[in-house]
């Protein structure tokens, strides 16, 4: 199947609904993360910090799918890792979200 072909095998409907289904599945994801947020860091991080890392995790989604590997303890067993990968994000998200 040639480039043009495969164009012409997607309707506007399929495309909608991919479009819908992602836009969903990134705010079920930023949700997930700043629930897992939440419930982790609590103790770690003062409620500015956890602001703004939520605040980061709307801008930048990847921000958030990394943090939901990280705070799974099936897949991170060294919570030290989570929290000094959240340590660099927060320097990051002060930077790139403070009013110019």
């Amino acid at each position: 199947m040639r480039n043009n072909q495969i164009i012409e095998c997607i309707t506007p409907s399929s495309a909608t609904q991919s479009t819908n289904a992602g836009s969903v599945s990134m705010t079920l994801r930023k949700n997930q993360a700043t629930t897992a947020l939440l419930s982790l860091e609590d103790k770690n991080l003062k409620p500015e910090e956890l602001i703004t890392i939520m605040d980061y995790f709307h801008f930048n989604i990847s921000y958030a799918d990394a943090y939901l590997v990280l705070a799974d303890a099936k897949v991170n067993t060294n919570p030290a890792i989570r929290r000094v990968w959240l340590a660099k994000r927060l320097e990051e998200a002060v930077d790139v979200l403070k009013p110019k």
